[in-house]
């Protein structure tokens, strides 16, 4: 069981919350296997606000405006493009594979094509221009499968290429487990995420191949082309793994998707199983983290005619050993969330509070008065049930 915490200038508030919105909420499906597509990007072509679907594949339009038309895209999948007033007579839209991307292809590992298309997604990466975004941040821990911590956040942000670097906190709602002997929080979420930057060395995360040179490269990763190398494809799909193994602690294994005919990054997904360096901390220095396993997700869309992030999932588990508790002395933690760019035009007004920089993410929550009408219009990505 979990309880909700508003948190407002009066320190203690708890209280449910609960409202009714005009809305329209939606299912996206593969047309084939009738599997639900996770994070797949709906973008208003008029306003160009982007919404995605939740890890049920379900989506939800505040308020949707019937003259609208709707890109649905998602990677391996040919875009549909629809109307508000046809989207409304049924809630579940299908999208076909794109067979052309999913095609298997035959080239040598480390070919030297390969190798000059990482290198310039990277160089497209540093050329970008920063931009700011209104955006969703939504995170959801366990403590070995129990319902521990959901934190739901807007925040006006910074960005550049696929490095989030501020977060300037609009609003936010907590619900913490109502087991005060597995009370467990994620003090700097916020932090952690703008210590990684894909394309700049970082001394708390793995390495991955955007931050090597082209020689580097060679020497420390294995990478194969998956699919995308023929010429009827545009985008490339390439994994990656460390030479090796005792590297495997001290750089990301993952997958790329590079659109070929401009060598725009659509995807990147890095992993680890057991990072060497990682952001985490635990609450008291005696407790230990072991075993790390990190995992990330930037999704690029075309928006607005500028190619940029749109979506950040993450996804961290580590062995939590408590040194003050012989019950709950060794506690499994799993942690996953997103973090949704969803709209430059319009940035939330903000008021001049003094808050600090330092100050840890439920701090800086506890500064903001609850606003019940906020949350009700906002834009948000539907609570899944495995979150209720």
């Amino acid at each position: 069981m979990l309880k909700v915490i508003c948190i407002s200038a009066m320190v203690g508030f708890i209280t449910f919350y609960s409202y009714t919105q005009r809305s329209f909420s939606g299912l996206v499906l593969d047309r084939k296997t009738k599997e639900k597509l996770i994070y797949c990007h709906i973008i208003n072509l008029k306003t160009q606000s982007i919404y995605i679907t939740n890890a049920d594949g379900e989506f939800k339009i505040n308020e949707p405006d019937l003259a609208d038309s709707l890109k649905i895209s998602y990677l391996g999948y040919i875009d549909l493009i629809i109307s508000m007033s046809t989207l409304l007579r049924s809630n579940i839209v299908y999208l076909d594979q794109d067979n052309i991307l999913m095609s298997e292809v035959n080239i040598k590992l480390n070919d030297k094509e390969i190798l000059k298309l990482i290198g310039t997604a990277g160089k497209k990466f540093r050329r970008t221009k920063s931009f700011k975004s209104k955006a969703y941040l939504e995170l959801y821990s366990e403590d070995k499968g129990d319902h521990i911590e959901l934190m739901q956040s807007y925040y006006n942000v910074n960005c550049k290429g696929a490095h989030v670097s501020d977060f300037a906190i609009k609003a936010a709602k907590i619900a913490l487990t109502a087991n005060n002997e597995k009370l467990f929080v994620n003090l700097g979420s916020t932090f952690a995420l703008t210590r990684l930057n894909p394309i700049s060395k970082s001394l708390e995360y793995p390495l991955n191949p955007l931050n090597l040179s082209k020689n580097q490269l060679a020497k420390k990763y294995y990478i194969r082309a998956i699919s995308g190398f023929d010429a009827q494809s545009d985008v490339a799909h390439l994994a990656f793994e460390p030479i090796k193994l005792s590297d495997t602690t001290d750089y990301f294994t993952g997958e790329i998707w590079i659109r070929k005919s401009d060598q725009q990054t659509m995807k990147l997904k890095l992993l680890s199983s057991d990072a060497k360096y990682h952001p985490f901390k635990p609450i008291r220095k005696q407790d230990t983290l072991k075993k790390v396993a990190i995992e990330m997700n930037y999704y690029f869309n075309d928006v607005n005619t500028k190619h940029r992030l749109t979506l950040l999932t993450f996804d961290y588990g580590f062995d939590y050993i408590n040194s003050e508790s012989d019950q709950f002395k060794y506690r499994k933690i799993h942690t996953e969330g997103l973090l949704h760019l969803y709209d430059e035009k319009e940035l939330f007004f903000i008021p001049l509070l003094e808050i600090d920089s330092l100050y840890n993410d439920y701090i800086k929550a506890s500064l903001i008065p609850f606003d019940s009408v906020f949350w009700q219009k906002t834009q948000s990505v539907p609570v899944t049930e495995k979150q209720l």
